[in-house]
């Protein structure tokens, strides 16, 4: 049978200029554009994001719709990325366009909460839900976690893990400096407070500086201070990253997946010290790459730092910039697009 054309109908979030929309699933899902401008593959875009401000959700929602409608005669493959809120928010109409016109259906969640999103809905919409997921061609999830749950649900997983550019085409001999670095959204489901106690806790030798967003009113008494250096652009995460020697992330975030954070840390060879939360120890490996502790625990945070050596960490330094070839967006999209082709044979 001949393979026909990829064309793809993208929906999924943007990043427009609000501090809201800035975050892995923006970031993602950039990603992912990226790369298919870069190799020419045809695509339409749709943005959930259009209108940023929550009065407006009926809006994007009329808006998407519409797009949808008037781009499906256009493409084979739909691809919807949302988070599991934004899954349920679109979903139904979208199952039914798509079978409707006759065309490949690709669900991608962000986050690591979907499964216990799931359990939560009543148990009407919780079947009606299944069924759409069910009847997509692929539902890409970004923890093996989820493959594992949404398998044994029966419906067509494929792992799917937060990606960044890895480009380290040079040997990084990182020395222990007591560099340490936060980057990320600056709110309190992120673990702020402990950044914050360590600040007053560790010895003036420590470095301790925080980058990311500042999202919650709670803490913009922070730009009045020099350990907050504001936000990073996207080409300039790498060259700050090697000014610094671990990444911080003490996270109790309800949708934890996998922090683009700690791929772009691990690939300029910082080693990662983080909660034991959710899906973070499949990405962070106690002792390999990075180093975990007790979620809320703010005294074994503290030791693991004060207890970190120029010998333990140049180890962990080594595996990090190996640990994170296996999540470089080149290989990943190949692979994805590679899926996508199958579909259409």
């Amino acid at each position: 049978m001949k393979e026909l054309a990829l064309s793809i109908l993208l929906i999924g979030p943007r990043r427009n200029n609000n501090l809201d929309s800035i975050g892995g699933t923006t970031v993602s899902f950039e990603n992912l554009i990226y790369y298919l401008d870069s190799n020419k593959i045809n695509h339409i875009i749709i943005n959930t994001n259009k209108y940023k401000k929550r009065k407006f959700d009926f809006i994007n929602y009329v808006y998407v719709l519409y797009k949808v409608i008037i781009n499906l005669p256009r493409i084979n493959i739909l691809m919807f990325n949302a988070s599991p809120r934004g899954i349920l928010f679109f979903s139904f109409p979208i199952f039914f366009l798509t079978w409707l016109a006759n065309r490949k259906l690709i669900i991608r969640i962000f986050g690591g909460d979907f499964y216990s999103f799931y359990l939560g809905l009543n148990n009407i919409v919780q079947k009606a839900l299944l069924k759409g997921l069910k009847s997509a061609h692929l539902l890409l999830l970004q923890t093996k976690d989820l493959i594992q749950k949404y398998e044994l649900l029966g419906c067509k997983v494929c792992w799917l893990p937060t990606s960044r550019s890895v480009n380290v085409t040079y040997t990084i001999n990182k020395v222990y400096k007591k560099r340490f670095i936060y980057f990320g959204q600056i709110t309190e489901q992120k673990g702020l407070d402990f950044i914050l106690r360590l600040i007053d806790s560790l010895d003036s030798d420590y470095i301790l500086d925080i980058y990311g967003p500042i999202l919650s009113d709670k803490y913009l008494f922070l730009k009045n201070k020099s350990y907050y250096k504001g936000i990073l652009n996207q080409d300039q995460i790498p060259n700050t990253f090697l000014n610094y020697d671990v990444l911080l992330l003490p996270t109790i975030h309800p949708g934890e997946g996998y922090p683009g954070a700690i791929i772009e840390a691990n690939s300029c060879g910082l080693p990662v010290v983080a909660s034991k939360w959710m899906s973070i120890p499949e990405i962070v490996i106690d002792q390999y790459n990075g180093l975990l502790f007790p979620a809320n625990d703010f005294d074994s945070l503290l030791n693991i730092i004060e207890n970190l050596n120029v010998d333990s960490y140049s180890k962990l330094s080594s595996n990090a910039l190996i640990w994170s070839k296996q999540f470089d967006s080149e290989k990943i999209n190949l692979d994805l697009i590679y899926r996508f082709n199958k579909l259409l044979v």
